[in-house]
C-alpha cells in the first residue's frame, strides 16, 4: 500500500508542476490579468490536485483517519465577472 501511495504522490507532484507551468503561461498570455475563465479553470484544477496530494501525504504519514479529508474552500472570486 505504501508503495502505491508513494507512486501516486509522485504522479501528483508531476501533474501539479505541469499545471503550475500552464497557469504561468496562461497568466502571461493574458498580460498578467488573472480575471479570466481560463485562469480560474486551471486554478481550480490545481487546487484539486493539491488537496489530493495533501490527503495522500497525511495517509502515508499515518495521520489518516477514516472519514477525514482535506477540503479547500471555493475560490471567492466572481467567475461571472470574467465572462
Amino acid at each position: 500500500m505504501t508503495q502505491g501511495l508513494e507512486k501516486r504522490l509522485e504522479v501528483l507532484r508531476i501533474a501539479i508542476e505541469d499545471l503550475r507551468g500552464e497557469l504561468n503561461r496562461t497568466i502571461a498570455q493574458h498580460q498578467g490579468n488573472l480575471n479570466n475563465l481560463e485562469t480560474y479553470d486551471i486554478s481550480e484544477r490545481l487546487d484539486e490536485l493539491v488537496a489530493e496530494y495533501l490527503r495522500l501525504t497525511e495517509r502515508l504519514n499515518g495521520a489518516y483517519e477514516r472519514g477525514y479529508y482535506v477540503k479547500l474552500k471555493p475560490n471567492p472570486t466572481n467567475k461571472e465577472a470574467a465572462r
